[in-house]
């Protein structure tokens, strides 16, 4: 018995990487413990915090942190759910924003990043660093049903030249 939980764990430690489970339970743990000290500090606004799992290209794992971010820039602002998806030309940025309205998100497409800011019944803040460069002029979004949707083309790589 002892033999197949060894397996077992080995095959989690693949599958996870790095990744330490009792460190994000014991995030979660202090938050729950401060929220119930002082909930009089939560009840005027929503408290969204939790973690996304998703397959990265390696087929490990990636899991990040989303909601009320410790550290933001204030309390009230809260990072949205985001997801990178990266196709065969393009680069497809999906972020959850629900509760305002698409005259009120602000996004800004760099050639190695996305910054989005909205602000509605929640503001929403976010920055992230893409996994290839982009060509900015291609730059699409779309907002639908609290769902940002941000499509651009990713550039060429080098061509090879022939030297004459």
């Amino acid at each position: 018995m002892d033999d197949d939980r060894k397996k077992r764990r080995n095959f989690w430690d693949d599958f996870f990487g790095d990744w330490d489970f009792d460190d994000i339970f014991e995030e979660m743990r202090r938050k729950m413990d401060e929220i119930a000290r002082d909930p009089s500090r939560f009840m005027d606004r929503p408290f969204v915090y939790g973690y996304s799992v998703r397959m990265g290209p390696d087929g490990k794992p990636v899991i990040k942190s989303f909601g009320n971010q410790p550290g933001s820039r204030d309390e009230t602002t809260r990072e949205p759910l985001t997801d990178v998806m990266e196709k065969d030309d393009d680069l497809v940025i999906t972020m959850e924003v629900p509760g305002v309205e698409k005259e009120d998100i602000d996004v800004e497409v760099t050639e190695r990043g996305v910054r989005v800011s909205a602000e509605g019944a929640q503001k929403y803040y976010k920055e992230l660093r893409l996994p290839a460069s982009v060509d900015t002029s291609s730059t699409k979004a779309t907002y639908k049903n609290g769902v940002l949707s941000i499509t651009v083309k990713k550039k060429e790589k080098g061509k090879k030249v022939m030297v004459e």
